[in-house]
Order: structure tokens, then C-alpha cells, then sequence
């Protein structure tokens, strides 16, 4: 969970998620989040000392809403097996989260500043994917648990459709999406269906 910041604070955060995920850093004008927030820019420079202090702590606010969301999704799939539900849910929470758009943006085009921590953080949230992932499939076919190899193969292919999905809604705002995720959901589904029945 990301540090707690005092209302004031927390409130230039949010405006700062909307506006990073429109304008990303670049595009970004602190005269406008502060404007968004309701203070002057000098007031936010008393929360956040720069650009990139303010980025950063927006980035971990829209990090550990979508970590919930993937938590969530886990929970919560029972009419879509194997982490689909989260890959299904992924183009229509892209137009209405600003918290993916923001974490999406920050992970793919980066601002050199600040690699090292993005970077850090979106393997974190790739992490807890994948991890995710390994329980639903085990718990949905128990014969793998002795087949590491198996269980490791289908969760880096988990974590490539996630890429493959992720990349399509920041390079080409979704277009053709529901196409590439029903092939790559075919595909993982007929290995999946092939590798068991050879067990």
C-alpha cells in the first residue's frame, strides 16, 4: 500500500491520475492538476517537489487500485476460467479507469527519471498475474501439481496474452481487441486441454 498522504495531498494524487492518463508526463501541466484539485500550483509544490515526486506517487495509488482489481477478478471467475475474466475486463475498465490508463502509460512510455521505480512497480503487479494465475490453474486441474515445467510454460503464456491485450490498448486504443484476446484465449484453452490429456 502506498504511503498515507494528507487530504490535500491525496486530492492532488487523483487529479493527477486523470490528468497523467490524458496527457501523460510529457503533455502534463502541474498548472492544470492544481487547477483540477482546486489550489494554486504553489500549494502543490508544498505536497510534491517535482513533476516526477508527484508521478510517482500517482503512479502507486493507480498501482494499488488495479492490484485490488486483479485480486478481484480472481475471486470473483467463476464463469471464466483461467484468469479470463481479467483479460475480458481489460477494454472496457481501459476507457473507464483512469487508474489503468495511468499505470498502462507509465509502464510502456516511460520517463527515463523514473524507469527504475515504474519498472519495479508494474512487476509487481505482473507478479501477483502470474501468481494468481498458478493457483486457478491448479486449483482447476490438480493433476499438473507435479508438472512444474507445465505450470511454469502456461503462466509465462498468461502473462504474453496479458502483454500481447496490454500493448493493443496502449499502441491502438483497443482496436481489434476482442479478436486477439478470443485467438489467444483459443490457444492457451487448446494446449492447456492438449497437455492434460497427454498427462
Amino acid at each position: 500500500m502506498p504511503a498515507a498522504l494528507s487530504p490535500s495531498a491525496e486530492r492532488i494524487c487523483q487529479a493527477a491520475i486523470l490528468h497523467f492518463s490524458e496527457h501523460h508526463y510529457d503533455g502534463a501541466s502541474l498548472n492544470e492538476i492544481a487547477a483540477a484539485a482546486g489550489i494554486r500550483k504553489a500549494s502543490l509544490y508544498a505536497h510534491f517537489k517535482s513533476k516526477d515526486e508527484l508521478y510517482l506517487a500517482a503512479f502507486n495509488r493507480a498501482l494499488a487500485v488495479e492490484l485490488e482489481h486483479v485480486q478481484h477478478c480472481f475471486s470473483h471467475s467463476d464463469t471464466a476460467p483461467l484468469g479470463m475474466q481479467y483479460c475480458q475486463s481489460l477494454q472496457e475498465r481501459y476507457i473507464k479507469a483512469p487508474t489503468l490508463r495511468f499505470m498502462l502509460l507509465a509502464a510502456y512510455l516511460q520517463p527515463a527519471s523514473l524507469k527504475a521505480a515504474l519498472d519495479e512497480g508494474y512487476e509487481d503487479y505482473l507478479q501477483l498475474l502470474n501468481d494468481r494465475f498458478r493457483e486457478t490453474l491448479l486449483a482447476a486441474h490438480p493433476a499438473l501439481a507435479t508438472h512444474t515445467r507445465a505450470i511454469t510454460q502456461f503462466s509465462s503464456a498468461y502473462l504474453g496474452i496479458v502483454d500481447s491485450l496490454h500493448v493493443k490498448l496502449v499502441y491502438t486504443n483497443g482496436q481489434e481487441f476482442q479478436g486477439r484476446l478470443s485467438a489467444l484465449e483459443m490457444l492457451l484453452t487448446t494446449s492447456l486441454q492438449h497437455t492434460l490429456h497427454t498427462l
